[in-house]
């Protein structure tokens, strides 16, 4: 399935609900929830609880990360004290979960798994920021 990271977000917000196989009753700002097909051969509770169980599959992916954003997005953690709890600072919690949350939006499964994804991405973020400083330190 094809999740934005919106709709990552929003699933994570409500994954209990889902899990239990109920639809919240609100979208937010969605009109349908991500993935749901209108008629089918299966039982009401089927596709809420699919939907949670994809989210958490890809959320455990992502090992200690995937943990992180749990904590914060489902038991409504703030990131302050997770932060404290996990001996990290702010900004890199912040971004192990941004990062997190990115692998499991999109196209699935990734050509990659999640630990050659931020090592891909770190490298690539390096090889930006050395350009970007021998741009900045040309001599004209």
């Amino acid at each position: 399935m094809l999740f934005s990271r919106n709709h990552v977000v929003w699933i994570l917000h409500h994954l209990q609900t889902l899990e239990e196989g109920h639809t919240p009753m609100e979208y937010s700002s969605y009109t349908e929830l991500p993935g749901k097909r209108k008629g089918g051969t299966w039982a009401y509770f089927e596709n809420p609880a699919g939907l949670a169980a994809t989210i958490t599959m890809r959320l455990e992916k992502c090992g200690f990360d995937g943990a992180l954003v749990y904590l914060c997005y489902c038991f409504g953690r703030d990131w302050e004290t997770v932060a404290r709890m996990t001996g990290l600072n702010y900004y890199d919690l912040k971004r192990r979960m941004n990062r997190a949350i990115t692998y499991i939006s999109g196209e699935w499964p990734k050509p990659a798994p999640y630990r050659h994804y931020i090592m891909t991405k770190k490298f690539h973020r390096a090889v930006d920021l050395t350009n970007k400083f021998e741009r900045d330190n040309i001599k004209t």
